[in-house]
């Protein structure tokens, strides 16, 4: 968990822009589609991502720590997180097939602010 104040990363340039120091929770996460990933990788893929939500309070600190499960245990690949409303006003193709697109697709329920997650594998 960062320590830094919201005062401090945004002179640093960041975003405080995802709260979770105070919250305690285990994220519900919900696949919706999946390709080219193994079942057992699937598996190691979501607890990665739930074990970034638990252990840090920003999103890009999220971010970076699930491009570095990736890193390790697939030897690439990169994750975009978006609030629901961003979703739906990018509206989004949840049915692109892109190269490289798509490896995996979840939300992840916080319960108070809805993410969606897209996952793109290498």
């Amino acid at each position: 968990m960062s320590s830094d104040s919201e005062e401090e990363v945004v002179n640093r340039g960041g975003v405080p822009d995802l709260e979770l120091a105070d919250l305690e929770y285990e994220p519900r996460i919900e696949i919706i589609s999946i390709w080219n990933v193994e079942d057992g990788l699937k598996t190691q893929i979501v607890e990665s991502v739930k074990s970034a939500f638990t252990k840090f309070v920003f999103k890009n600190e999220i971010v970076n720590a699930i491009h570095d499960e990736l890193r390790e245990k697939i030897g690439g690949g990169w994750i975009c997180i978006m609030s629901r409303d961003d979703f739906v006003t990018n509206n989004i193709n949840a049915n692109s097939t892109e190269p490289r697109e798509s490896a995996l697709r979840f939300l992840v329920d916080l319960g108070y602010h809805l993410l969606i997650c897209r996952l793109f594998c290498a």
